[in-house]
């Protein structure tokens, strides 16, 4: 496994080995249960006990386990009935799940594995092989966590500028693109900013493209502090910068646009020997109610927004102009 793709996982794995994981054990045998939990307790284990497939999921859905050693043949839900609808939970860190059974006829054994259990094993057997397998089953969910987390950051970092660590355009447009999608079908009102840096050429210019970048970073900034969670705002290249409101009228955006303009306005940026304040013009696009958002495109607002960035930088710069789309 490269450590490249995965960093830490090596570190990970033994820590699944040798730190408490959580265990669930679901057996309708007593007797069978508790031997076992001995056992896994005594490897540092946290273990928890069922006694039926129905119970299982719900402790799967309450305790967030490490691990469920299912019993196959089990009242209310069998085990194979049980572990479908844990491969079915909408949950965050995967659950391995190691299937016992005293039936040893591959049917069972092929049907469970093709259910998304990690491993098995047959009664009777040896405690040693117990534990073994449990070892082998942790080893699989933490490459199922690794390779989940590993996604999630390529995710990111395909979606995200790494200048400013805003969004970048590609995600930026595909969310546009919903948005207006959603705000045609529930009727609902829309907007969108743009702002460009007033002469930040002359930034570079006069001092470097590091204390250039560094504007750029601080900016992207301010912008986030005045949005909601829900707007997304991304960069749109080089000193340009975009904002998608979802359920904003226009009216409200300019108003955030201004905030934005006035913040970025008294911003001191400050870096080694170079200390600059900086303006931006903004150009807002967006609807006023919902009722006007039938006709509406993702192409139409981020034309709009870019007229309306034209006619601030025409008027002198540093001021906000609107277009409203009806």
């Amino acid at each position: 496994m490269d450590e490249m793709l995965f960093p830490g996982l090596n570190k990970m794995m033994r820590n699944a080995e040798i730190s408490k994981c959580r265990i669930i054990i679901a057996d309708d045998d007593a007797v069978n249960g508790h031997l076992i939990e001995e056992v896994l307790r005594a490897e540092g284990h946290l273990t928890r006990l069922v006694s039926d497939g129905e119970a299982a999921v719900h402790m799967v859905r309450s305790w967030s386990p490490h691990l469920v050693l299912l019993d196959i043949n089990m009242p209310k839900l069998s085990g194979l009935e049980a572990l479908a609808k844990i491969r079915g939970l909408n949950a965050g860190d995967y659950v391995g799940v190691l299937l016992v059974t005293a039936n040893t006829e591959l049917e069972q054994v092929v049907a469970g594995l093709d259910a998304g259990a990690d491993d098995y094993i047959a009664k009777p057997f040896r405690m040693e092989e117990l534990k073994a397998r449990v070892r082998a089953s942790l080893r699989t969910k933490g490459l199922h966590d690794a390779l989940r987390r590993s996604n999630k950051r390529l995710e990111e970092q395909a979606n995200t500028d790494d200048l400013t660590l805003l969004y970048n355009m590609r995600f930026a447009g595909r969310r546009l693109q919903d948005e207006v999608e959603k705000a045609k079908l529930h009727r609902l009102p829309i907007s969108c900013l743009m702002l460009d840096m007033d002469h930040f050429k002359t930034i570079n210019d006069q001092t470097d493209h590091l204390f250039g970048s560094q504007v750029l970073r601080e900016v992207g900034q301010l912008i986030l502090a005045q949005l909601r969670t829900t707007d997304v705002a991304a960069r749109y290249g080089g000193d340009e910068f975009f904002v998608l409101m979802p359920g904003t009228r226009i009216k409200d955006a300019v108003e955030i646009a201004e905030k934005i303009r006035k913040r970025i306005e008294a911003h001191v940026v400050k870096a080694g020997e170079h200390s600059v304040r900086v303006t931006a013009s903004f150009g807002v696009a967006g609807t006023e109610s919902g009722d006007v958002a039938g006709g509406l495109s993702a192409k139409e607002l981020i034309r709009s927004a870019d007229t309306s960035l034209y006619s601030a930088k025409s008027k002198g710069r540093n001021c906000t102009e609107t277009f409203g789309i009806v």
